[in-house]
């Protein structure tokens, strides 16, 4: 999760069992868009964001072919901390890593 993420949804994510891994945990606070989103890679993590300038990360990504594990995006302010937590359980507990792969999903599902 980049470090934009407000907390209350990661504590969100975790009370209901959900594996979630913030920048910040992850040793990566304040670091630039590009090597968040390669580490969430290295990891095989799903990257989760609500800040724009990583859909330019995105974008540059997909218009380059590379491959990445996924991007989950929302606009700031436009869902509520309870929306954006039951739509991430839902694509954690429904889906699986390899139907994000190369893919940017928009909240709300």
């Amino acid at each position: 999760m980049d470090e934009n993420i407000e907390r209350a949804v990661t504590e969100g994510l975790l009370d209901h069992g959900i594996d979630a891994l913030t920048a910040q945990e992850d040793g990566h606070s304040q670091t630039p868009d590009a090597i968040v989103f390669d580490r969430a890679n290295l990891l095989g993590r799903i990257l989760v964001s609500e800040d724009t300038d990583m859909l330019r990360e995105v974008t540059s990504r997909l218009r380059s072919g590379g491959s990445f594990t996924g991007v989950v995006f929302w606009h700031q302010r436009t869902l509520s901390i309870g929306a954006v937590i039951s739509d991430l359980e839902l694509l954690s507990r429904a889906g699986k890593l390899e139907d994000v792969r190369d893919q940017l999903i928009y909240l709300p599902l």
